[in-house]
């Protein structure tokens, strides 16, 4: 959830500059979760699939706030 609220934020304030948030958001998930997808082979999958899929909606939220709001 936090993770969706900063990119929403730093896409909706700065369009594209804001993907560079949201690389360094996967960047640091994934190595915190290091230990958990060395551990579980399927983790690897659910953790990759279920971050693309909120940092996907999370950037069209913002792209969608910077539209509306512009």
């Amino acid at each position: 959830m936090v993770e969706r609220v900063i990119v929403i934020a730093a896409v909706a304030v700065s369009g594209a500059q804001g993907l560079t948030t949201a690389g360094l958001v996967v960047a640091a998930k994934s190595v915190f979760r290091r230990r958990e997808i060395d551990r579980d082979p399927h983790a690897a999958q659910y953790f990759l699939l279920g971050t693309l899929l909120s940092i996907a909606v999370a950037v069209l939220d913002g792209l969608l706030i910077r539209h509306v709001g512009g």
